[in-house]
């Protein structure tokens, strides 16, 4: 089974090689238009998905438990002296969760 952008670069520029991906400038998953494709490394595509802002993040993300306001109100608790636990409780959540935000591992563009 073969996706069918990568079978368009196969056919047109020639073998992927070993280790390295097709990668598409154009952003858009189904095109096969060969000039949009380029060989890469899954580090590349990742760093094009960032820079490109096609990386879900905040409320965006399928798995987002909260709101950009909840997550001020988080950092302004603990900043008050709230316990991460405590907090964690507060919004039916894992400790990870609260400490991963108040140490801004997560919704860093907040």
């Amino acid at each position: 089974m073969h996706r069918a952008h990568c079978v368009a670069y196969e056919l047109f520029v020639g073998p992927i090689p070993d280790g390295l991906i097709v990668r598409h400038t154009c952003d858009l998953p189904r095109c096969c238009q060969p000039l949009h494709l380029q060989i890469g490394t899954p580090a590349d595509n990742s760093r094009d998905k960032v820079e490109r802002g096609r990386q879900s993040r905040g409320d965006n993300h399928p798995r987002s438990i909260f709101a950009p306001e909840q997550v001020l109100s988080i950092r302004a608790q603990h900043a008050e002296g709230f316990n991460s636990r405590v907090i964690a409780d507060q919004y039916g959540c894992s400790y990870g969760a609260i400490h991963s935000i108040v140490t801004r591992r997560t919704w860093k563009h907040i």
